[in-house]
């Protein structure tokens, strides 16, 4: 199965919503964005994070989210880190099983 359609545990879409809402919080701390602006951007995550079921859905509601607010670019990423670490990961796995089974003299 593509890393990229696969489904998104509860835990994982926990953490993130997590990294989103304290970059938030955090942003409008140091006043990187405005009270109006972080309503805008709160209004807009409660009413797609829960639209997000792949990690294709993931990538693209953190891209638009970045697009509208540079504040969290970091949490974006992040993830496009972690999910290009793990692609990484899954073809070193399964070169190694391919190498494994190649018939020696």
């Amino acid at each position: 199965m593509d890393q990229n359609s696969a489904v998104i545990d509860e835990k994982k879409k926990s953490k993130i919503l997590n990294d989103v809402v304290r970059a938030l919080i955090d942003a409008y701390g140091s006043k990187s964005i405005s009270y109006f602006e972080m309503k805008k951007a709160a209004t807009y995550i409660l009413d797609h994070f829960q639209l997000i079921k792949t990690q294709n859905d993931l990538i693209y509601f953190l891209e638009n989210l970045n697009g509208y607010w540079l504040v969290f670019k970091n949490v974006m990423v992040m993830e496009k880190l972690g999910s290009h670490q793990n692609k990484e990961e899954e073809m070193i796995e399964r070169l190694s099983k391919y190498i494994k089974n190649i018939p020696t003299k």
